[in-house]
């Protein structure tokens, strides 16, 4: 057994570690940054990369590359270099064919028109019966799909963010004109990119990433040219009515907004709370607990 003397010589070793981690863990809070993920300043038209990253699952909890699946994909994949941001989240972005400018809508921009065999089609098929998310990124910012909930007593709208977006669905009741036991393919996305100004810097810097995606049977007049695509007649999706499973197009638009308002701080922390698990998060929630250790990462945004 240790004696009184060595247990009062431990204790007084041991208090000056615990301020000592607590200082490293409380007083950088204010100012942290982790690499890649620095604000940038963007003028009017300046490209914005939209970056793709894995499909995951909290059903399998099995992640895969974005590229597993015959998505659009550029001539030549280019993955980026792994900084600490990228490892803590274990993240492998890369280059995409989604482009965009800052500050200038686009609607309805056809990404690709893809010929899918038999064996592609499965692979689509099984990923959503898995309940697959897919996740990108621009500017180093998850992207993340809006919902709205009631909370609280009495009820209130509380804004609340899934991460990344569905894949697809599954054919039943709650999607309408659908077959069951078919599987459904999101194939159009409609992003909004959050943006701030501020007199003290020049530009705008994106805040927010966010996507609204469903799955539309899509039409066009005339033969297709991949060079000049013919214009598709059903991006007005709130007239389009049905779903196709593994739809041919993906068009986007890109609606910038001011999101200054959403940024409480002068140094415009970002408040999304991120864990592993990569399944869903709310402005400022509450940490969420992996195993006994807490992973809520802000990331701040100066």
């Amino acid at each position: 057994a240790l004696c009184r003397s060595e247990v009062a010589s431990m204790s007084r070793l041991a208090s000056p570690l615990c301020v000592a981690i607590l200082a490293v863990f409380i007083l950088p809070a204010h100012s942290f940054y982790l690499p890649g993920v620095n604000a940038v300043n963007y003028a009017d038209g300046d490209e914005l990369e939209v970056k793709v990253n894995k499909i995951t699952s909290t059903k399998t909890q099995l992640p895969f590359d974005y590229y597993h699946l015959p998505f659009c994909k550029p001539d030549s994949i280019e993955y980026d270099a792994e900084n600490l941001g990228s490892v803590l989240q274990a993240d492998r972005a890369s280059n995409s064919l989604y482009k965009m400018d800052m500050r200038k809508p686009k609607q309805c921009q056809v990404v690709c028109r893809k010929e899918l065999e038999a064996g592609d089609l499965q692979g689509f098929s099984d990923r959503i019966s898995e309940e697959y998310r897919v996740n990108m990124m621009l500017d180093y910012l998850p992207l993340a799909t809006p919902r709205l909930r009631e909370e609280g007593e009495p009820p209130r709208l509380v804004k609340t963010y899934q991460m990344g977006y569905s894949l697809g669905q599954m054919g039943g009741d709650d999607l309408p004109s659908s077959m069951p036991e078919s599987a459904y393919l999101n194939n159009h996305l409609s992003f909004t990119v959050l943006y701030h100004e501020d007199s003290d810097f020049e530009g705008a810097r994106v805040v927010g990433f966010e996507v609204e995606a469903i799955s539309v049977q899509h039409k066009y007049e005339g033969e297709w040219n991949d060079a000049k695509p013919p214009a598709i007649s059903t991006c007005d999706t709130s007239k389009t009515g049905g779903s196709v499973p593994f739809g041919m197009h993906v068009p986007m638009s890109v609606t910038p907004k001011e999101g200054g308002k959403l940024i409480a701080s002068a140094r415009h922390a970002h408040p999304f709370c991120m864990s592993h698990s990569f399944s869903s998060f709310s402005l400022c929630p509450p940490p969420s607990l992996l195993s006994t250790l807490p992973l809520c990462l802000s990331l701040l945004r100066g």
